[in-house]
């Protein structure tokens, strides 16, 4: 979705099964997890079994809950949309690569952000900016209110 809005101006019906997954995962964070401020699990309440889905509507049928999973949802997309605006040079090359291959695998991957990189630094006259690609998967811990 970040991704559509800042490359098209607008958003589509491509996001759909990727916010379903992020608000399986952000649910399962509030109220699994102990993430986002609350200590409280929405798993020691289930009878039976539970499952993902199940604690998904546990936690979205919440008032506070589910304002503290819209809160991750919202400051992860606004990190996500920084973070391809910062490299929108790369995505772009990465864009005209798979144009041009129609795939792109591994090494493949790794040499178009490399000369992107370059491309980049050449741009700035040669200055050696701080441009390491961000590993979302490394993402700081949600902050607690």
């Amino acid at each position: 979705m970040a991704a559509e809005e800042l490359f098209l101006g607008e958003t589509g019906t491509g996001p759909g099964s990727d916010l379903a997954t992020a608000t399986e995962v952000a649910a399962f964070m509030v109220g699994a997890l102990g993430m986002a401020g609350s200590l409280i699990s929405y798993e020691a309440v289930a009878e039976g079994m539970v499952s993902r889905k199940n604690l998904v509507g546990k936690v979205l049928a919440d008032a506070d809950a589910k304002a503290r999973v819209e809160k991750l949802l919202q400051s992860q997309k606004e990190r996500v949309g920084q973070v391809l605006a910062d490299n929108r040079d790369l995505v772009e090359a990465l864009r005209d690569a798979l144009i041009q291959r129609d795939e792109l695998v591994g090494e493949e991957i790794v040499a178009v952000i490399h000369e992107a990189l370059a491309g980049r630094e050449a741009a700035r006259g040669g200055r050696s900016d701080d441009h390491r690609i961000i590993d979302l998967t490394d993402a700081p811990a949600p902050a607690t209110e």
